[in-house]
Order: C-alpha cells, then sequence, then structure tokens
C-alpha cells in the first residue's frame, strides 16, 4: 500500500472514480467522514468540511480560513 499505511488499512478508505455525472458523491463522502484535511486553496475540502455532519469532526486546518 502507498503512503505508509500498511498499519492501518482496515481503517483507511480511498474512493476513486467519481467523475461527470457523479462528481457530487465525493463531496457526500467526505461530510461523513469522522474527520477532514483541509487543503490550501481547495474550496472542496473546505466545503466538505463545513458540511461535515458528525457531531465533533476532527479538522486538520493548515489554511487561514475559519470553519
Amino acid at each position: 500500500m502507498e503512503l505508509g499505511l500498511d498499519a492501518i488499512r482496515d481503517r483507511v478508505v480511498f474512493v476513486e472514480g467519481n467523475g461527470g455525472k457523479t462528481r457530487f458523491r465525493d463531496m457526500q463522502l467526505m461530510t461523513l467522514c469522522k474527520g477532514n484535511i483541509l487543503a490550501f486553496g481547495s474550496s472542496f475540502s473546505y466545503l466538505a468540511a463545513l458540511l461535515n455532519v458528525n457531531e465533533n469532526p476532527v479538522i486538520v486546518n493548515g489554511t487561514s480560513r475559519q470553519v
């Protein structure tokens, strides 16, 4: 597995292949995560964190944006 994630392989899910008319599925999935990482310059990751439905999501924010 890439990125040295072998130790937590059973707790990590990578989603690929959503494009075109199913592009919105990535946003839906990201709003259901236990946590979000805000990428610099990415309104997509910011909105996913903002719309996260979990009561206390873990948000890793290396940007100047407030969530």
